[in-house]
């Protein structure tokens, strides 16, 4: 794992393990440790978190097979606008094939990518918005099912919980 920008960085290869590991304590760590677990759980190859910061807004802090220099850039090949609509909506996102969605089928992101599937949850807690988690394969068998959508929720509602308890680590 490596810091940059206040971000933690896993490649596919790294600890995926690491929510077992992390502490309150080891914030990096945690968070690289959601985000792996939720691109395992979601059977995809990528993904990344994004945690709201009053003072920034949402911003990038932990990725899973990518850099996170790639999200802040034109280059990106996800879909931002399934971020946005998640962001907006408050609800989340599953794409099993995005072919079947006029909103997603031509943006340049995705195509560029192949991503053929993708997840992007909201992190909430008692109505605040604390940060969304997105995670894309561009594996073509890849299929959300309604017992995916139960995992993948209660995982954010989790991961949810953990934003709060380090949020109420820091302040103390």
């Amino acid at each position: 794992d490596s810091n940059q920008h206040g971000s933690a960085h896993v490649h596919a290869d790294g600890d995926r393990h690491g929510l077992v590991l992390a502490t309150p304590r080891d914030p990096p760590r945690m968070l690289s440790g959601l985000i792996a677990g939720l691109v395992d759980l979601a059977e995809c190859r990528r993904g990344f978190l994004l945690v709201a910061s009053r003072e920034h807004g949402p911003r990038v802090r932990a990725c899973y097979a990518m850099d996170p220099s790639e999200l802040a850039s034109q280059q990106f090949s996800g879909s931002r606008s399934a971020v946005d609509r998640t962001l907006t909506e408050r609800r989340p996102l599953y794409i099993s094939d995005r072919r079947d969605h006029a909103w997603l089928r031509n943006k340049p992101s995705v195509v560029a990518r192949g991503i053929r599937a993708l997840v992007c949850l909201p992190l909430m807690h008692d109505g605040r918005l604390l940060g969304v988690a997105y995670a894309d394969t561009d594996d073509e068998a890849k299929t959300f099912t309604a017992l995916d959508a139960q995992l993948l929720e209660a995982f954010a509602d989790r991961a949810a919980a953990m934003l709060v308890a380090d949020e109420i680590g820091a302040a103390l």
